[in-house]
């Protein structure tokens, strides 16, 4: 991947953001971006971190969640 500076990156991810907002395609490039991005992100993170972030979403969405008892 080649190195963009932050101004770069901010307007890519605002324009991927409006995007994907408003229901609009992403393309086969950006995809790929994403996906690169996340491989990276991911081999810097070790399992027990993000276990621990996947909890402490939860956690903070569990207040939007609705339970119902059937």
């Amino acid at each position: 991947m080649r190195n963009l500076n932050y101004k770069d990156i901010q307007a890519f991810v605002f324009r991927l953001w409006q995007r994907e907002v408003s229901d609009e395609t992403i393309s086969e490039k950006e995809t790929e971006l994403l996906n690169q991005w996340k491989i990276n992100v991911e081999k810097d993170l070790n399992s027990n971190h993000i276990l621990e972030s996947k909890a402490r979403v939860l956690l903070a969405l569990e207040s939007y969640l609705t339970q119902t008892t059937y």
